[in-house]
């Protein structure tokens, strides 16, 4: 059944600009700044090397109304939604989730900077988008969110490492007076949600490995 969520705590809005020239096609999850298509995403890059059990067992578990991207879809689509101050409607299927990512002590009192907003890397002609900017007290945060199938999962899933690394070097590089002070991974699971704090030079520091491990399998253009 479709069920509205109402906002609650309407969020004071002071977002950022949209960098200019930069488009995202979610369809075919390119990136396309000042009129050329960038060659790569941070997706691509992290998941370059992926193992093919791995990667198997996610095209596997893709699918269908109880795979991952519609589940990840409608909250991550809820998520963006609340913190922009809009309603959203939702299959009830997904309020377990929903309802607890929302009740995060993290989610309370912010203020958005830029939600769902494309940034890149123009010398490494990278593209990639962080869920979500924000403010909380006297920290600027890159949040990025994941979601899992069962409750039990929650604990276990890693630190989204690499890509904070990524969003931290691109919102740098995009919006050089605003400076991020806090890395967190949201994991949202039925029932339960859990953040996990990275720090700033070590998700750095994946970002820059997973890109070297990658780049040195690229062609020159």
């Amino acid at each position: 059944m479709p069920r509205l969520h109402r906002i609650r705590n309407p969020f004071v809005r002071q977002l950022l600009d949209p960098v200019p020239g930069l488009e995202f096609y979610p369809l075919v999850h390119r990136y396309r700044y000042k009129g050329e298509w960038l060659p790569y995403s941070v997706t691509q890059v992290i998941d370059h090397d992926l193992k093919p059990f791995l990667r198997a067992q996610f095209e596997k578990t893709k699918d269908g109304p109880d795979g991952w991207k519609a589940r990840g879809d409608a909250i991550h689509k809820v998520f963006a939604n609340h913190l922009q101050g809009k309603g959203s409607i939702h299959d009830d299927r997904w309020s377990p989730w929903i309802d607890t990512l929302l009740a995060e002590p993290l989610l309370q009192d912010i203020t958005p900077l830029a939600v769902e907003q494309p940034l890149v890397n123009t010398i490494k002609r990278v593209g990639g988008t962080p869920d979500a900017i924000f403010v909380k007290g006297d920290d600027i945060y890159i949040a990025d969110l994941k979601t899992v199938p069962k409750k039990e999962r929650v604990s276990g899933r890693k630190e989204a490492l690499p890509q904070l690394g990524a969003y931290l070097e691109f919102a740098s590089s995009c919006y050089p007076g605003v400076y991020v002070t806090k890395l967190v991974t949201i994991i949202a699971g039925p029932g339960k949600c859990k953040v996990r704090f990275s720090e700033l030079e070590q998700a750095t520091d994946a970002w820059q490995d997973a890109w070297g491990r990658f780049s040195v399998l690229q062609p020159d253009f």
